[in-house]
């Protein structure tokens, strides 16, 4: 933005200059047509720089950010057991978030547990009852037998 802004400003001065020297008129008339068209061209470069310089204003303005640094500090000199002992202060922990899944995951699931072992029950007596039916039906009856 910063040289943008610059080459905007030498671009207006330009502008000016060749402006005076049109005001002054010297010179023929192909010295004036040059300096016309020169004056158009710087024109067209000051037009185009302005847009581009708002644009990146623009940019500039929606950008917002924030950034937060904290430093962490360590010993200068670590044990070679420092890691262990990580691991034993992480022990307790991870033992209780294990049992703690534990229980989430028996809540979740206790109730399709409970129903589909009555939905089991309930067809296994079915099916020992028709069984016992079935057995009962085909059973020969006492008394009547056919013989000589």
């Amino acid at each position: 933005m910063v040289d943008t802004g610059a080459r905007l400003n030498s671009a207006k001065t330009l502008r000016d200059r060749l402006q005076k020297l049109l005001a002054e008129r010297p010179g023929k008339l192909a010295d004036l047509i040059e300096i016309e068209r020169e004056l158009a061209r710087v024109q067209a470069e000051i037009d185009a720089t302005e847009s581009v310089l708002a644009a990146m204003r623009l940019r500039v303005a929606m950008s917002d950010l924030t950034l937060t640094y904290q430093a962490r500090y360590t010993a200068a000199s670590e044990s070679i057991w420092r890691p262990l002992g990580d691991a034993f202060q992480g022990f307790l922990p991870s033992v209780v978030l294990s049992l703690a899944a534990i229980v989430e995951f028996i809540s979740a699931t206790l109730l399709w547990i409970l129903l589909l072992g009555a939905v089991a029950a309930g067809l296994g007596w079915l099916w020992r009852r028709r069984r016992a039916r079935r057995k009962g039906a085909a059973a020969p009856t006492v008394g009547t037998s056919a013989g000589p």
